[in-house]
């Protein structure tokens, strides 16, 4: 009895330890190889979230290199133009210069047999201004017509239309929208400026504000010219200058031969001929505003009496 017992004790024992081992077995094959059952929860996680592919900037022009943005770092590229596939385009970047506007681009994005697209058109690029110039680009005074010249650029190659707005003391009158300004609508001391807007058959481009300028004093401006013949044995000449601003002008002589008069406040040259000696004389005749304006009339006289060598 006591044998019995103890080898059927011993066989238990031994079937105990073997279940166990079996048990430990089974545990073991279940986590043996923990990056398989990782690599199936990839897998899922993969075709939980699709691919995903979009174009930037969103509005492009000729002026973009545009660029495929995908949730997917690993993918392939490929780019279209017109339903056309355009070859050797296989990067995330196409380059500006690629395309035109009104052109259909497309990209597919590829990855372990997965794919995604986007597409995008070309947009139009407004014009951009580059410089303004005014003609006359200096001795602008009142009474003086200025011109504004435009210059610009379009990157579509498109023709270019200028709209302007003059400004004159920062204030816009809706009259003022040509190209030239005349010059009986300033005066000494004002403001004036002009915005100039390119456009195409699009798209407007931004305004450019040159800066302003102050108009100046204007000089006055001799009217007549010298007689060259002497009609009598007295030089006359009624010098004539006239004021844009309406300053009241004096005159004087910067130089002159012996015996020369002139009126200051009418201009009035008087010069006796009797006596002079035969050869030529030189006459600088000065008008001037009281204001800073001076202008200056030189002229040359020649002097051959009757017999005389």
């Amino acid at each position: 009895m006591i044998r019995i017992g103890w080898g059927l004790g011993l066989v238990l024992s031994l079937h105990l330890v073997a279940c166990q081992r079996d048990e430990v077995v089974i545990h073991r094959s279940e986590s043996s190889n923990p990056g398989f059952v990782q690599s199936n929860r990839e897998a899922t996680a993969s075709e939980a979230t699709p691919l995903t592919v979009t174009i930037e900037p969103g509005s492009p022009t000729v002026e973009s290199d545009l660029v495929a943005v995908s949730n997917e770092a690993a993918v392939t590229y490929r780019w279209t133009r017109g339903g056309s596939e355009m070859g050797g385009e296989d990067r995330r970047i196409l380059a500006k210069g690629m395309f035109v506007k009104g052109d259909e681009i497309a990209v597919v994005v590829a990855i372990d047999g997965r794919t995604a697209s986007a597409t995008t058109r070309v947009r139009n690029s407004p014009p951009k201004m580059l410089v303004v110039k005014l003609d006359p680009p200096r001795d602008i005074f009142h009474g003086v017509d200025i011109r504004v010249v435009p210059e610009g650029s379009d990157s579509d190659g498109d023709d270019i239309q200028w709209s302007y707005q003059w400004l004159i003391n920062n204030q816009a009158s809706p009259a003022e929208t040509d190209q030239v300004l005349r010059g009986d609508r300033f005066r000494r001391g004002d403001l004036v400026t002009v915005q100039v807007i390119p456009s195409d058959a699009d798209d407007a481009g931004r305004a450019y504000i040159p800066l302003a300028i102050t108009i100046p004093n204007a000089p006055p401006r001799f009217t007549t010219a010298p007689p060259a013949a002497f009609e009598s044995a007295v030089y006359r000449y009624e010098a004539r200058a006239d004021d844009a601003d309406g300053d009241d002008v004096r005159y004087a002589l910067a130089s002159a031969p012996a015996g020369m008069t002139i009126d200051p406040v009418t201009g009035r040259i008087t010069w006796p001929l009797t006596n002079q000696p035969s050869g030529g004389y030189s006459v600088d005749v000065v008008a001037e505003d009281g204001v800073g304006g001076r202008t200056s009339q030189q002229f040359s006289l020649t002097v051959n009496p009757p017999g005389g060598a």
